[in-house]
């Protein structure tokens, strides 16, 4: 049987990677009652990190652990020192690093799409402002070594951003250790400089990681110059259309100099968050699941069956802590040194081999358990012998008439012999050692409601958030489309130059509101291309703006007729169509055709339910055939075939539309089927 190595109290169960801050491991807590639990364990021994001046630094940052609640930090569980070596362990969580997801995006030939990279960007930041508002000894919890290797993507699409506990010796660190210099880039200048920590340090580390996204590969060093011409040039995936410019300027101002930067990563969220949601972004971490699957989809079922394994394997010999009783202080440092002889052939390192073992019983459940339940049965046992010798020797006592019988009665009496074997004070310890175990379970129990209410708390507010902000978002999707619908109005020709004196008068007496707002409409001059801009007589727009939209003053009656009487054969020549305006389909509108039908990808919870549909999609197709804003036609179907189908419906191509043989935007339908 191959014997899994051993980190102090810890099991080393499968080693997940390495990179120069050290190794991290899937591994068992191991204590009295056998594995208790599973955890994610991160070893600081990376080439170069000192690890005394990382062990002393962790000795007191335990009550940081402890302070820190978020959905978004992973939950400590543990830290210390192991031979010269500091971990940090947390609940375990099935994902990947956020490093090892862009190398796997650069190997696979898969960008990041832009909406995931905003999503994880904006899950940090909360993590980050979570920290800004808690006080650990009366000062702010300040991360202050952001790196891609301490942000964990699980693979249900949610992130967590571990090393707050370490965060403050690893900024010291990271620039002088030969292994980790290349992840100094990830820190401010001023991290570099070895100044104080500010609260824009994580700015900077935020905008650093975002830009390495959304460009899709690792960034080598480089000066603020070279990082603002990458932020220029970075398109949106998988589009390969130019970033908003509001979100290439939060990068900017994120990797500035200090006096430049952002001031804290609170207002970093909230810009974020506003870009968005009130962009063309619809970031979900559904979506950024089934991208983790498709990246990772052998190494995640891989991963399935081990943890299946290792719920049924053996904790090895000579690895169980020493006992949890023993008769005297002697007998108990002989067990530790006999269970120490045990496990001496066990590596002190932090290395660890993919090899699987033999659990017998599921995590929590130890062999001295099992020792004990058969310690249990022989006292039972020996009682019921007891109880049969009293009512042999009761019934032979009435057979003879109340006679004694000591033949029969001595060896009934010598029966209950195994049960003084117990030495009382080893039975005085076990109860009081099974009471402390009982305080201490109910301890963690109340620990885990307080935290599950703390979640429910926040899960809570975050679902109202969000049913607001879906909320505004269909509002501000409505007032588009009416927008929308008045610009194509107001495209529309005026009527005929027929219109008379009479009806010039008519509407000069009326209110001008009404006659104005076409006015506002159409796209300006400077949109027109050259050769419709010659084409068009001059005398056309101002023969129709005048009467319409500058009503005179009575006394200048005569003049304004006047105007209007040479106005109106000059507006019998056909309005301009400008390139790009919105119209509707009609006379002379030639509409889109589909030159890159979209490609939905079925939602795995679709699939599974079985649900099948056909969600229809309006697609605004501008003058180039690219779709520029999309909104769902009716109700919603669920089950995220709504969702796909408008992210789907943006990366459609078309010819686009014409009238009067001039491109221009038009409101068109896209319907998107989904069939198993």
């Amino acid at each position: 049987m191959n014997i899994r190595e051993q980190f102090g109290n810890y099991l080393l169960l499968k080693k997940l990677g390495e990179d120069p801050l050290g190794e991290t491991f899937r591994a068992g807590k191991v204590g009295s009652r056998g594995m208790e639990q599973v955890v994610l364990l991160r070893v600081f021994n990376g080439s170069g990190l000192d690890g005394a001046a990382l062990g002393n630094a962790l000795a007191g940052r335990r009550g940081v652990q402890q302070a820190l609640n978020s959905p978004n930090i992973a939950s400590g569980v543990d830290l210390g020192v192991v031979s010269g070596v500091p971990y940090v362990a947390y609940d375990y969580l099935s994902g990947k690093n956020l490093a090892s997801l862009v190398d796997q995006a650069v190997k696979r030939r898969n960008p990041i799409p832009t909406d995931h990279a905003l999503l994880i960007a904006e899950r940090m930041a909360l993590a980050l402002a979570v920290g800004f508002e808690t006080r650990h000894q009366d000062d702010r919890v300040l991360h202050g070594c952001v790196l891609p290797q301490l942000v964990m993507i699980s693979n249900e699409g949610e992130t967590r951003l571990l090393g707050f506990e370490a965060s403050p010796a690893l900024r010291q660190l990271v620039p002088r250790g030969t292994g980790s210099r290349v992840l100094a880039r990830y820190l401010s200048p001023e991290a570099r400089e070895g100044k104080p920590l500010s609260k824009t340090d994580d700015v900077y580390s935020l905008g650093m990681i975002l830009l390495e996204m959304l460009v899709g590969r690792p960034l080598a060093p480089g000066t603020e110059a070279e990082y603002q011409q990458l932020i220029a040039q970075a398109e949106s995936q998988p589009d390969a259309t130019p970033l908003p410019d509001e979100l290439k300027r939060l990068l900017a101002h994120s990797l500035a100099p200090a006096e430049k930067r952002v001031g804290d990563v609170i207002s970093w969220h909230k810009s974020l968050s506003k870009l968005m949601f009130d962009g063309q972004f619809s970031p979900t971490t559904f979506n950024l699941a089934f991208f983790m699957h498709n990246l990772f989809r052998d190494e995640i079922e891989k991963e399935s069956q081990e943890i299946e394994i290792e719920k049924t394997m053996e904790i090895p010999v000579g690895f169980a802590p020493p006992p949890r009783a023993a008769a005297t202080p002697a007998a108990r440092g002989a067990a530790r040194d006999k269970a120490a002889a045990a496990a001496k052939d066990l590596r002190e390192t932090t290395g660890a081999g993919d090899d699987t073992g033999v659990i017998r019983d599921k995590y929590g459940i130890a062999a001295e358990e099992k020792g004990r339940g058969r310690s249990r049965i022989l006292l039972a046992a020996a009682a019921a012998l007891v109880l049969i010798g009293g009512a042999v020797a009761l019934f032979l006592l009435r057979g003879s008439g109340g006679q004694a019988a000591p033949p029969v009665a001595e060896p009934v009496a010598a029966q209950p012999a195994p049960v003084p074997a117990v030495d009382p004070l080893v039975e005085a310890q076990q109860k009081a050692e099974a009471e402390a175990e009982e305080a201490k379970r109910l301890e963690q129990q109340l620990a885990a409601l307080v935290t599950q209410q703390s979640k429910s708390l926040e899960e809570r507010l975050k679902k109202e958030y969000d049913q607001q902000i879906e909320a505004m978002k269909k509002e501000l999707e409505v007032a588009r489309i009416r927008a929308a619908e008045a610009q194509s109005a107001a495209a529309t020709p005026p009527p005929a130059p027929a219109a008379t004196q009479k009806k010039l008068e008519m509407a000069k007496g009326s209110e001008p509101a009404p006659v104005e707002v076409p006015q506002t409409a159409p796209p300006p001059p400077a949109a027109q291309p050259a050769a419709a801009a010659a084409a068009t007589q001059p005398a056309a727009v101002p023969a129709s703006t005048p009467p319409r939209a500058q009503p005179q003053p009575p006394a200048q009656e005569p003049a304004q007729q006047a105007a209007g009487e040479r106005a109106a054969p000059a507006a019998a020549a056909p309005p301009s169509i400008r390139k790009g305006e919105l119209v509707q389909l009609g006379p002379g509108v030639v509409p889109p055709k589909l030159a890159l039908p979209p490609r939905p990808q079925y939602p795995a919870i679709a699939r599974r339910m079985r649900k099948e549909a056909t969600v229809v999609v309006r697609v605004l197709v501008d003058e180039n055939g690219r779709v520029s804003d999309a909104a769902l036609k009716g109700e919603e179907v669920g089950f995220g075939l709504d969702h796909e189908a408008q992210k789907a419906a943006r990366g459609a191509r078309y010819t686009p539309a014409t009238k009067d043989g001039v491109a221009v935007k038009i409101w068109w339908e896209l319907p998107i089927q989904f069939k198993l």
